[in-house]
């Protein structure tokens, strides 16, 4: 739970910034963090052209309330 922080949009120049209409939480896993992980970057590697797991981005998780929208 500690790890999700208030899901961001992106503004000019590509910096992430907080948007009153977006009222998730998001968090980022770590590489390779537990066996399940690994498995889920290999089969994503897999779906995307069999491509190196060391060169796709870290697998990021949304997490909504009843009340929050995306």
């Amino acid at each position: 739970e500690k790890e999700f922080k208030p899901s961001t949009t992106t503004i000019a120049g590509g910096k992430p910034a907080i948007n009153k209409y977006r009222t998730s939480s998001s968090a980022f896993i770590r590489p390779h963090q537990t066996p399940i992980v690994q498995c889920i970057e290999r089969r994503f590697a897999k779906f995307q052209g069999d491509v190196n797991v060391q060169c796709i981005e870290p697998l990021q998780v949304v997490k909504y309330a009843n009340d929050q929208q995306v």
